[in-house]
């Protein structure tokens, strides 16, 4: 029988509004339903991984044989050779979500630190992982500590990792995780283990394994994207603060401090091009935390704007004019690494992606000529109606999505269109709707009706109703679409979810608008009284002791009218 070898197939289909490509092997293979390698099933092993019963249903399933031949056999037309794909799909599944993102990092070092030098297939990089993980148990299965710990563990991890890897390379051995007695490596061409050949390769491990996070870095900033493989769902101030704080301490590494503040300002501007501007400046702010942490307590609130306004700045002046285009060419590359799944953590990163784009192409939009602003609203349209078609679980995320398209269609003043949205919303049955709750950045204002705009220039940031605010903008769109009688249901509404939800502050704030904007004058006074009461905890509007306090909110209600 001659010798077969695997066919990839590549399969290009719409799914959810995104272009996809699917790419599997494919192989003729016999099934064993015996195991054939008894050392695996008795191996002494100091730690618990895999466990019994994760072995004893391997070997239960058995394995497969597939004709393809040693690269060294003198009969490579009658040779056939053990697969374990199904074995390794069960361990795959039992390896903790943070050790995995490990594993990722490993891999992307290796590929573009190592590939030219030596040929590591993805194999290899999978056998070690395998060897670590039963070797290190301890430290590779950590899904049941606490998430500071995972962090913790990480650069261990990819530390074991890489020293397997040299270990390998010195000896010349990779020996298989399920075949103890075979040699992965007896299949590479021998002139990659020539005495040259192995001192470039050696050296080059041992640079990956003293700088791997600037390599990392590196591979990472020159597109300008994370390629998410790096652990940034953490706290980054607990992460980054420590190191920095020690920099800062000694005054003589002037020199390592200023590249630690490069590179976090590099992926803060990373963190911004991929629609994540809050914990971008998170991030960015490790850097200013010593000027931070003299400000007093109550001017906390002024730090946060100092840092966003240098934050802003930084992008800007890092990005020029190209700002959007760039922001916008990185998260629709990005889109590619979230095809729709049955996975919700993808489906909802295709839905935040998408709304991003959205935002983007509008604000674009603004400041195009006006066939250029065509073309940008069109994409716009294109983006979030994307967005809607994406199937989800979540409805947080549906409502969120929904509630946005409206928004900006509120503000292009296309009011029609908008209510079949916000009608629809309105309806859904989720049953944390009330208690579901929205934060709206400073950053944010242009999107934004002129009324929250008001509110985001006197805070920083303010925490939101989603149902209020969907409720708020049908008010708005039943006025300008001349449905009089549907906008006092409306407010009905409004006001009955205010009081369910005891939205005393931001909910008031909107329905003393709404009032003014039906000409409930006296009504409207009558709201923005009780809300200076209930913010201020007046016992009487005329304390004179609040004098003060009373001067600065009447001054912002006149601004707001």
């Amino acid at each position: 029988m001659k010798k077969s070898t695997a066919q990839q197939i590549n399969l290009q289909f719409i799914t959810s509004g995104l272009k996809a490509i699917y790419s599997h092997d494919s192989v003729i293979a016999l099934h064993c339903l015996s195991w054939p390698i008894q050392e695996w099933i008795e191996r002494q092993r100091s730690n618990d991984w895999p466990t019994a019963a994760t072995i004893q249903d391997i070997v239960k399933r058995g394995c497969h044989v597939v004709p393809v031949a040693h690269a060294t056999s003198h009969n490579p037309n009658i040779e056939w050779r053990y697969s374990f794909s199904l074995a390794e799909l069960i361990l795959a599944n039992e390896i903790p979500y943070y050790t995995r993102k490990t594993y990722i990092m490993f891999k992307l070092l290796c590929k573009k630190h190592l590939d030219n030098d030596f040929p590591l297939k993805t194999y290899y990089l999978k056998t070690i992982l395998f060897w670590c993980c039963e070797e290190y148990s301890t430290l590779f299965m950590d899904d049941k500590k606490t998430l500071i710990v995972k962090v913790g563990n990480i650069a261990e991890k990819l530390d074991r990792l890489i020293e397997r890897l040299l270990n390998s390379v010195l000896k010349q051995e990779l020996y298989s995780y399920f075949i103890r007695t075979n040699n992965l490596f007896d299949s590479i061409d021998s002139e990659y283990f020539s005495a040259s050949k192995i001192k470039t390769i050696i050296k080059k491990i041992e640079y990956l394994k003293q700088n791997p996070m600037r390599i990392l870095f590196k591979t990472i900033l020159k597109h300008n994207k994370l390629d998410y493989c790096l652990p940034f769902y953490f706290n980054i101030r607990r992460i980054f603060k420590p190191v920095l704080k020690h920099l800062y301490n000694d005054a003589n590494d002037t020199t390592l401090k200023r590249d630690c503040e490069l590179v976090i300002e590099q992926l803060s501007i990373s963190l911004f091009l991929e629609a994540k501007p809050y914990i971008g400046r998170k991030l960015l702010q490790t850097i200013w935390y010593t000027f931070l942490e003299r400000l007093p307590i109550n001017d906390l609130e002024t730090g946060n704007l100092i840092t966003e306004h240098d934050y802003c700045s930084l992008v800007y002046n890092q990005c020029q004019k190209s700002l959007l285009d760039k922001m916008i060419h990185v998260q629709e590359e990005l889109l590619d690494y979230f095809t729709s799944t049955n996975d919700d953590t993808n489906s909802s990163q295709n839905i935040i992606l998408l709304r991003s784009l959205g935002y983007l192409h509008y604000i674009k939009s603004c400041s195009s000529t006006e066939e250029n602003r065509n073309i940008e609203l069109n994409y716009f349209r294109k983006a979030f109606q994307g967005a809607l078609e994406t199937r989800i679980n979540s409805e947080a995320q549906q409502i969120r999505c929904y509630l946005a398209y409206a928004l900006y269609l509120c503000q292009l003043e296309r009011y029609e269109e908008a209510l079949v949205l916000l009608k629809t919303v309105v309806k859904f049955e989720y049953h944390l709707f009330n208690k579901d709750f929205i934060t709206i950045y400073s950053i944010h204002k242009p999107i934004h009706s002129k009324d929250i705009q008001h509110l985001l220039h006197i805070y920083n940031a303010i925490n939101i109703s989603t149902k209020t605010y969907i409720l708020y903008l049908l008010c708005r769109a039943y006025k300008y679409t001349n449905r009089y009688i549907e906008g006092c249901q409306g407010l009905i509404n409004l006001i009955q979810h205010i009081d369910e939800i005891k939205d005393f502050h931001i909910g008031q704030y909107l329905l003393g608008q709404l009032c003014f904007l039906y000409g409930e004058i006296e009504r409207a006074y009558r709201i923005f009284i009780v809300n200076l009461r209930n913010e201020y905890d007046l016992s009487s509007i005329f304390d004179p002791s609040k004098t003060m306090v009373i001067f600065k909110a009447s001054l912002a209600i006149t601004t707001f009218l």
